[in-house]
């Protein structure tokens, strides 16, 4: 890991994984652990522990056990094992399988064919953690599709047919408030209010090609940070669809923007990072960034096809 920190470090790289091991360092933010924490045992440390557990395991007398453990249940065609894991990755499921056992915390059903989710579509499961929904097709999710699943934090939505996202999609999740994690995406909500406050939102390789003011998950957000887009058909950004006074890196890239989305961008004035690249723009006018020209530190415009000048002039469209 210390390779990869020291990397982000000079790239300017923001890390948001944590770390699951070793024990002291369990849920410890990469971004924040000390590169002397980050270390490997020498060769000397680690024989000198198997020497330990070898010591310490020589006098032990094993104690038989009455009965081996038996296999927890599972839908057909699914596995799932004693770690609270259960998958049905890539096996041709058209409808969500039933009967998981009740711990199960984290749940892969990535690679499937369902299309929709209905409401209810996972009962039983209120223990799930994690559940994965990548590559499923699924062009359409109904209100309460995730009701009873009271610990999700980490849902993952990507490289699916979505068009949209309404926020009553999450209706009866969870009990009181909770923390979901929508494809990177933190989402902390209130069942009085059914506010969603949204920090990072992953929503790459969809079917999105407007954004409104009204037609996204992440429009009445106002904690939005950081809010990934790219590989849609975007064409048209609204004026009001980036209302966020928190929102600090937008990635637009590889959509079908034919120039800078200026009247969006007045919304968005904390804006640290913007991404336009692989769009047609062609050429930008005066003034384009000039809603972000105080806070704008990264600009991408790589491949976008900028060919013109005005009045023959270099054009600073921060101005």
């Amino acid at each position: 890991m210390r390779p990869l920190k020291e990397w982000a470090r000079v790239g300017g790289v923001k890390l948001l994984g944590s770390c699951a091991g070793p024990p002291h360092l369990s849920d410890e933010l990469l971004q924040t652990v000390a590169p002397l924490d980050l270390r490997c045992h020498s060769r000397g440390e680690t024989l000198k522990e198997e020497e330990e557990e070898d010591e310490s395991t020589a006098n032990t007398t094993p104690i038989p056990t009455s009965k081996p453990k038996q296999k927890a249940k599972c839908p057909v065609n699914c596995e799932c094992n004693v770690t609270q894991h259960a998958t049905c990755e890539d096996r041709g499921h058209t409808k969500v399988p039933r009967g998981f056992p009740t711990k199960t915390q984290l749940l892969d059903l990535r690679g499937n064919h369902f299309h929709h989710l209905p409401a209810n579509s996972f009962p039983g499961s209120s223990q799930v953690v994690s559940l994965h929904l990548e590559f499923c097709k699924i062009h359409e999710i109904e209100d309460g599709a995730f009701q009873g699943m009271k610990k999700l934090f980490y849902l993952y939505l990507s490289d699916n047919d979505l068009t949209f996202l309404e926020s009553r999609v999450f209706a009866g999740t969870p009990d009181g408030c909770g923390l979901i994690n929508f494809i990177g995406l933190h989402v902390e909500m209130s069942i009085k209010t059914w506010i969603f406050i949204l920090f990072v939102l992953h929503m790459e390789r969809n079917a999105i090609s407007k954004l409104q003011p009204t037609g996204l998950l992440f429009s009445a957000t106002p904690k939005l940070k950081d809010l990934y887009l790219s590989n849609n058909t975007i064409t048209v950004i609204a004026r009001g669809a980036l209302v966020s006074a928190s929102l600090s890196t937008l990635h637009l890239d590889s959509n079908q923007l034919t120039e800078v989305p200026t009247q969006a961008l007045t919304e968005a004035s904390n804006l640290e990072e913007l991404n336009l690249s692989h769009n047609s723009l062609r050429w930008v006018g005066p003034k384009a960034f000039q809603p972000v020209h105080q806070s704008l530190k990264r600009l991408y415009m790589d491949h976008t096809g900028i060919e013109k000048r005005l009045y023959g002039h270099p054009v600073y469209p921060w101005q």
